[in-house]
Order: structure tokens, then C-alpha cells, then sequence
């Protein structure tokens, strides 16, 4: 549970921030809580998120920490993409897979670091023929859950710490 002062600051830095970027067509969904960080009041912050800006949809709980708040389901799975399917209280959100892939592949002379263990999800592969397979299931799988319900998908970037490819 966080201090009350904490929330009241993250709702204002939250406002803040929508005001800043309301303005860009390119913005359809605010996602309020990504991957349990920082996550506090969901359902108090979903409904303060929905009523301050009615235009675009609220994805309360990226990452599989879902509360019946908002128009979004969101599970992340890596390196391909899934969804819990089956979960009753998700059949009336729009179902997306907020993060899947992270498949990486060391590009000679772009290593940040050779002496950091590289990595990235399912392991690196041998050669780049299998990276191309891997990628290429990814996008199977997806097409195989667009045919079930789900709506998005999003490919992670290719690394966001150091040491992943």
C-alpha cells in the first residue's frame, strides 16, 4: 500500500504527463501500470485515468497483473507470444499481447559491451537462419491468436538493459 502522499504525487505527475501528449493523434491507449511497477489503488487510478481522458482507451495493468478496470487485457510472454485464453474475467476486454519476442541476435561491432554476458529470451541463437525461424514463429503464433480474439500484439524492442541482444 502506498503513502498517501506518494499517490496524490503520482496523480498529479500522471495528469501532468497526459496533458503533455494529449494532443498526438498517434496516442490510442494510456497504459497506467506497467509490470506491477508502482502499481497502487488500480482501481481508484483506473477510474481517474478513464474520466480524465474519455478518448482514448486505459490499459490499467500492462503485463498480466490484471484488475477488472479499464478496456484492456494485457499479458506479456516471452519469447512468443501467449495469452490466458480461458481467463473468464478477460472476455469482455479488448485482449492484447502488450510484450512478446526480445528473440536477439549479436550483430558484429554493435555489442555494447563484449565482456557483459549478452543474452536474450529463449537463449541466443546459433546462426541467423534461426534467429529469422524464431521471429518467424512469433509472427505465426500471433496470426494463430489474432484468429482467437486477441487484437494486438507488440514486439518488445531489442534490448532495454545492458547485455541483452
Amino acid at each position: 500500500q502506498w503513502p498517501q502522499e506518494a499517490s496524490e504525487q503520482w496523480t498529479i505527475e500522471y495528469k501532468r504527463m497526459v496533458d503533455h501528449l494529449r494532443d498526438h493523434p498517434s496516442i490510442v491507449v494510456w497504459t497506467v501500470f506497467n509490470e506491477a511497477w508502482g502499481q497502487h489503488d488500480t482501481l481508484a487510478m483506473g477510474k481517474m485515468a478513464a474520466a480524465y481522458d474519455s478518448t482514448r482507451h486505459i490499459n490499467i495493468a500492462s503485463g498480466g497483473n490484471f484488475w477488472e478496470s479499464g478496456d484492456i487485457a494485457d499479458a506479456h510472454t516471452y519469447p512468443h507470444p501467449g495469452f490466458p485464453l480461458k481467463d473468464e474475467r478477460m472476455k469482455n476486454y479488448v485482449k492484447v499481447v502488450g510484450e512478446f519476442g526480445g528473440h536477439g541476435w549479436p550483430v558484429p561491432g554493435h555489442i555494447w559491451n563484449k565482456e557483459t554476458k549478452n543474452w536474450g529470451y529463449g537463449g541466443l541463437p546459433k546462426t541467423f537462419e534461426e534467429w529469422k525461424e524464431r521471429y518467424s514463429r512469433s509472427i505465426d503464433i500471433l496470426g494463430d491468436l489474432r484468429l482467437k480474439g486477441i487484437s494486438a500484439g507488440v514486439y518488445t524492442q531489442t534490448s532495454d538493459v545492458e547485455g541483452e541482444i
